[in-house]
């Protein structure tokens, strides 16, 4: 399950678990319209952030029909835009952003490829990035939201910044269970490789999660023309999470994603030292793949939700994270947990890599604190309680 319906289910399961009643509105994504799952009531529709442009009625009805007491509305600042369609409902509203405000200076440095591509979603980061101060300070800062939740501190400071009111933002994180790692049997790392058919002397790293090129694939495969020049034993495993057989717009642009990594791979003649793997692994199977790797890169162009569990989830499992220098991915990585790099950067993380395949020492270090970090984090009951909390007053004071 990823972000963001991870956090949505998680936290949505404990509140109903502790007696209120709770209906999520997502996407719809299957032929099921409406479903129940666990205790709570999932309704579906389509084009779901575009409904309030173009069937506000019906996503009226929608919320309308679930007689709520307090609406959480999830999404980015762009959500801005049309969140007043709500204030008929009459309603306290949560805003709940797990999207950070990029500049327009930081979005053209994205791939041509990206920014005109209609299902890249990049459009709510250039409106945003265009208007953030108004449409946030009058939005948010209005009776209309009873209050604010964010991830991080960052995505709070960055919020301020642009003008909303500090008392109306609350910081609830994320998290992952760390019980869900699966202990395999097989805990010798040379044990796993053979298994697994990895070379016991290559130094192996990792991206797993989407194609979509925003996440930084194609950053890791560009890497490669410098490491090799330095260390020819050496693998990328580009495990691509996405539904094989599905015909969504979104798996389409997946597989295009996919096919333009294959393409980049062949054209700088890397190829031979990357791996792409399609399709959603078995749990366990994943696990075995990044416990068997040296390190896990997530060099991301642009966080598309904070914070990314992926990074949760490598820590978990005791390795070093290469990824970004962005957001809250600062807080999590700090200064001894893995190794921070410019977002795009192919250069500044082919030599991470290379300091990391040098020293092995490092490597282990960085893994335990990691790992120490992973185990630190708060539990989903935890989280589920401060973000009912914030539930709890809005209901009180509106």
């Amino acid at each position: 399950m990823l972000q963001p319906w991870r956090r949505v289910f998680e936290i949505s399961r404990r509140i109903a678990a502790g007696g209120a009643s709770v209906t999520i509105i997502t996407n719809g994504e299957s032929g099921q319209a409406e479903e129940q799952i666990e205790n709570i009531r999932v309704i579906r529709m389509n084009n779901l952030m575009l409904a309030p442009f173009l069937n506000s009625k019906k996503l009226l009805s929608k919320i309308w029909g679930t007689d709520p007491d307090l609406v959480v509305w999830y999404g980015s600042p762009f959500s801005a835009l049309y969140l007043s369609k709500l204030k008929s409902l009459g309603k306290p509203l949560i805003w709940d952003i797990d999207t950070d405000i990029y500049s327009l200076k930081f979005l053209f440095r994205i791939p041509h490829r990206e920014i005109l591509h209609p299902d890249s979603n990049l459009l709510q980061y250039l409106v945003t990035a265009a208007f953030s101060k108004r449409i946030l300070r009058v939005v948010a800062d209005s009776s209309l939201v009873s209050g604010l939740i964010v991830p991080n501190m960052h995505l709070r400071n960055t919020l301020c910044e642009r003008g909303v009111s500090p008392t109306k933002i609350a910081v609830v994180p994320s998290t992952i269970e760390t019980k869900d790692t699966c202990v395999t049997n097989l805990t010798n790392g040379k044990e796993l490789r053979g298994k697994l058919g990895l070379k016991a002397d290559d130094f192996v790293f990792s991206y797993f999660g989407a194609p979509n090129i925003l996440r930084g694939p194609d950053v890791a495969i560009l890497s490669l023309q410098r490491i090799l020049k330095q260390r020819r034993k050496v693998k990328l495993l580009i495990f691509s999470r996405r539904k094989i057989g599905n015909a969504s717009p979104e798996e389409q642009f997946n597989r295009e994603e996919e096919e333009y990594l294959r393409g980049l791979a062949r054209k700088i003649k890397v190829d031979d030292h990357v791996e792409i793997i399609p399709g959603f692994l078995d749990r366990k199977l994943l696990q075995e793949y990044l416990l068997a790797s040296d390190a896990i890169v997530l060099p991301f162009r642009l966080v598309p939700s904070e914070p990314p569990l992926s990074v949760f989830e490598a820590m978990s499992l005791g390795k070093p994270v290469v990824t970004s220098n962005l957001g809250g991915l600062r807080e999590i990585i700090g200064e001894d947990r893995g190794i921070l790099v410019g977002s795009g950067n192919s250069n500044e993380l082919a030599e991470a890599i290379l300091l990391l395949a040098q020293n092995p020492e490092k490597v282990a270090a960085l893994g335990k604190n990691a790992q120490q970090y992973a185990k630190s984090l708060p539990d989903w009951n935890c989280v589920a309680a401060q973000f009912a909390r914030v539930l709890d007053n809005a209901c009180q004071t509106g």
